[in-house]
């Protein structure tokens, strides 16, 4: 009887490990040497899952106490080695896995579903974090969710190929499956209201250090990693959980004050009247004449001078001194340092202020998801062409798919 349940278990992986296997060789054209791993791997999980009854009773509370640590490396996995984060978002990774597996363990009382449970979220989170990776360089993001269905309807222009790497990982998963179901310790409370506080506690305490890790406090005490710029380092520093709750802090935007569309309405109005000659500050309009409009954007660019008189032994930006001739000069008020250039560059082609976002977020990535007016758009409307030319990546802070929305 259990002879016949271990061999229907082991056709089982064996219908979802194999063809894994099998499709990661034929879409690889090298670097293959390491699938060794994974079909020794199938052969142990299909062997022990026919052979083997339930774990010796100490190995089940090793393994069980050792669980969450194992899913956190694997889902880490798919894209880089654990030796690569940093430590500390190590630590908070850990409580969360940890805290997640106890409200998985408080709900179904029961360690093997629950290690079911948490393989199936977190192997799929991984791997989905992974193709995505793989497609446009970047993670899964909290504000990607609002563009799911837009995903899904694309998802067929792409070729899902698997490295050797993602396949072992896979298979790994499944054979933490196979292991979780030989552990056949119940958790029996004596009265089901002990279970429902302990499930109501471990919710609130998992809310609660969700809530915690994304604070400046906790980003000190875990040494997270917070440059926004490069989120896919980010995410190899900090882990994939950990990050996506941390940047979901910077999905709410504050309403500001006074703000509403009947505000809006009135301020375009009064820009219309402006425009159009019938306020007191009308506007002029030289027909025909549609200068090129040339605008450099250098982030290393500064006149140190304002920072007080010193002597240097040659002139320090004597081209810009000269220039006196149809020329206005002045100072410019930049809201980031060091950092975060796309942001300068949103004030000034929208007009958009930083002030109305949250402390730490980049617009370019996280919310200019439609058109926005701008100044490419508006000068496009006047009959100009608009050209934007960057040296970095095309796909840096999402520009590739920003100056679409702004008129480039």
């Amino acid at each position: 009887m259990h002879l016949k349940k271990h061999w229907k278990a082991a056709c089982f992986f064996a219908v979802i490990m194999l063809p894994v296997l099998f499709y990661t060789l034929s879409k690889l054209e090298d670097e293959k040497a390491w699938l060794w791993l994974g079909a020794a791997v199938i052969a142990a999980t299909l062997l022990f899952t026919a052979a083997a009854d339930a774990l010796p009773k100490s190995l089940q509370i090793i393994f069980t106490a050792a669980f969450p640590a194992i899913v956190f490396m694997l889902t880490e996995s798919y894209t880089h080695m654990l030796s690569q984060m940093w430590t500390g978002p190590v630590w908070a990774n850990l409580i969360l896995y940890y805290l997640f597996f106890g409200v998985l363990l408080a709900l179904t009382g029961w360690p093997a579903l629950s290690m079911c449970l948490m393989i199936l979220v977190c192997a799929l989170a991984g791997l989905a974090n992974y193709f995505v990776i793989l497609f446009r360089s970047a993670p899964i993001l909290p504000w990607d969710l609002g563009s799911f269905g837009v995903a899904m309807s694309v998802a067929g222009n792409f070729s899902y190929t698997l490295t050797v790497r993602a396949c072992n990982v896979i298979l790994l998963f499944m054979a933490a499956a196979a292991l979780a179901l030989k552990v056949d310790i119940r958790i029996r409370p004596k009265k089901k209201k002990y279970r429902a506080g302990a499930l109501v506690l471990l919710v609130c305490l998992l809310a609660a250090f969700c809530r915690y890790v994304q604070t400046d406090d906790a980003a000190d005490r875990f040494s997270m990693d917070k440059t926004l710029f490069t989120p896919k380092v980010m995410y190899r520093n900090n882990g994939l959980f950990l990050s996506f709750i941390v940047n979901t802090r910077y999905l709410h935007i504050e309403k500001p004050e006074g703000y509403s569309e009947e505000a809006a309405l009135a301020a375009a109005q009064a820009a219309d009247a402006v425009r159009s000659g019938d306020g007191e500050d009308a506007l002029t309009e030289d027909e025909g004449i549609r200068p090129n409009i040339i605008v450099v954007m250098n982030e290393a660019f500064s006149d140190l001078r304002v920072l007080g008189d010193y002597e240097t032994n040659k002139e320090v930006m004597p081209f810009i001194d000269s220039l006196s001739e149809n020329t206005q000069k002045g100072y410019m008020y930049s809201s980031v340092l060091g950092g975060n250039t796309a942001n300068t560059e949103y004030e000034f082609l929208t007009g958009s202020s930083l002030y109305w976002l949250p402390v730490g977020s980049v617009a370019y990535q996280q919310y200019l998801k439609d058109a926005l007016p701008a100044l490419p758009g508006q000068l496009s409307a006047q009959g100009y062409t608009s050209v934007a030319m960057h040296p970095y990546n095309a796909s840096g802070w999402n520009r590739n798919r920003v100056y679409e929305y702004l008129g480039l």
